[in-house]
């Protein structure tokens, strides 16, 4: 287990603190990563819980994810770059339900390019996959667009797929270079 140390002083009572931190999860680690568990950091003073992001790399047996980190495990996994905690906890549960980010974030396209049509213009996040739907939260409107996972399939078979060399932030602005109809 990869561990470093870090220091950050108490919002609450200033003193200032050494606490350990892991630079490697996995998927053991998955509910304490979505739910920010692991940035809760108690005050060796006055005992506060303060909340202290850090960058970190997950790990399961096919990817590599790294939150703010450059790309530094030598593997043949898929790897991606990601820059906010949103982003590393979509890819995360879009790896965890086994499909392809790229494509993923290609019918989010779809999707907002949709909601336009009705005058919302609204950021997409993938949530679920639940009774053979992909499940997204349309932020804006506070609400889930629901896909057929067919049309992810049909996607997939009629498409074109270019390989992600190295670790490569995928969202709504990369992942046409990496698919195409």
């Amino acid at each position: 287990m990869a561990v470093s140390k870090i220091d950050f002083n108490c919002p609450s009572c200033g003193k200032k603190n050494r606490v350990k931190i892991k630079n490697i999860y996995s998927n053991e680690d998955i509910t304490n990563i979505l739910n920010r568990d692991i940035f809760k950091i108690e005050c060796t003073k006055c005992n506060k819980t303060t909340i202290l992001d850090y960058p970190f790399t997950y790990v399961d047996d096919e990817h590599i994810i790294y939150y703010n980190m450059e790309d530094t495990i030598e593997d043949n996994k898929i790897k991606r770059t990601c820059k906010t905690f949103d982003d590393i906890k979509e890819k995360i549960l879009i790896f965890n339900d086994n499909l392809n980010d790229i494509i993923i974030e290609y019918i989010k396209l779809f999707i907002e390019s949709e909601l336009k049509k009705e005058n919302v213009f609204s950021e997409v996040r993938y949530d679920s996959f639940i009774n053979n739907e992909l499940r997204f939260y349309v932020i804006n409107k506070k609400e889930y667009a629901n896909i057929d996972y067919s049309f992810y399939e049909n996607l997939i078979t009629k498409g074109k797929l270019k390989e992600v060399k190295d670790a490569a932030v995928i969202d709504a602005n990369t992942c046409l270079k990496y698919f195409h109809l």
